[in-house]
């Protein structure tokens, strides 16, 4: 680790999840064979799971911080309530990592060690498909367009990143706030991380920092094949995308009106 960087013990790894069981599980399992994620660094935030997330890990990961909510907090709320739980434990430096993300060995160092620069907010790994190292997955965005992302320097500049991987200074978290899960409860890592650049931090990519991403075919579709694919029928998925406030569709359009986008 670079002179000068927060102390392992310091770190916290946010990971919100409702009814995934097997792959909190795959990845709890993974994190365990990483040096370091050490005992007390991970904030599991199950929001209101009923498929036995919560019970699981804690008798079967006791090393893992659980924190319940009541299946209302959505992707935004979870990420808010890991965050300020992780503030709340003394975390210097706070990671989103998503249920069905796998950092590579020496990813978490590799984060840290660019965030030990206090001009930096935030800075997001890079992650791969899963069994597809060839297939990268965007990280981020400047200028509002995708970062064109073709290997190149250790570290690319972004507007804002992806919510995949990515790990923040709690000092910059305290000046630019907690994600507004009221506004974005989905979809607002972007919103989110270009608040930092907004606020003078800078806001980066770390290429050396890999991580492998499950492929979920039906994350990549768009709403109409999505409701042509799902189980759950056309009305269910209909009602979702265009009715719920909460839906892709309504927070795109948040996006556009609040002039992110």
């Amino acid at each position: 680790m670079a002179k000068g960087s927060t102390p392992i013990n310091r770190w916290r790894v946010v990971i919100p999840v409702h009814n995934a069981l097997q792959d909190v599980v795959t990845l709890l399992s993974h994190l365990r064979g990483l040096n370091p994620v050490l005992p007390g660094a991970v904030i599991l935030v199950d929001d209101g799971s009923r498929d036995g997330t919560a019970e699981l890990v804690a008798r079967e990961f006791t090393e893992v911080c659980v924190v319940r909510g009541d299946g209302n907090l959505w992707w935004g709320g979870a990420t808010r309530l890991g965050m300020q739980t992780a503030l709340d434990q003394g975390a210097e430096m706070i990671f989103w990592l998503n249920h069905d993300c796998f950092p590579l060995p020496g990813a978490f160092e590799k984060l840290a060690d660019v965030l030990a620069d206090p001009k930096v907010g935030c800075v997001s790994g890079w992650c791969r498909i899963k069994g597809y190292p060839d297939y990268s997955v965007n990280p981020g965005f400047l200028a509002f367009r995708p970062l064109a992302m073709s290997g190149g320097p250790e570290l690319v500049k972004a507007d804002g990143v992806n919510g995949n991987f990515v790990g923040f200074r709690t000092d910059a978290v305290m000046k630019v706030g907690l994600p507004d899960a009221e506004s974005f409860p989905h979809y607002g890592d972007g919103v989110y991380t270009i608040r930092f650049s907004r606020a003078g931090f800078n806001v980066l990519v770390c290429t050396t920092a890999r991580a492998d991403l499950e492929f979920e075919l039906e994350r990549r579709l768009s709403p109409f094949w999505r409701v042509a694919v799902n189980r759950g029928g056309s009305r269910k998925w209909l009602s979702y995308y265009f009715f719920s406030p909460r839906s892709l569709y309504h927070v795109g359009n948040r996006y556009r009106q609040t002039r992110f986008l």
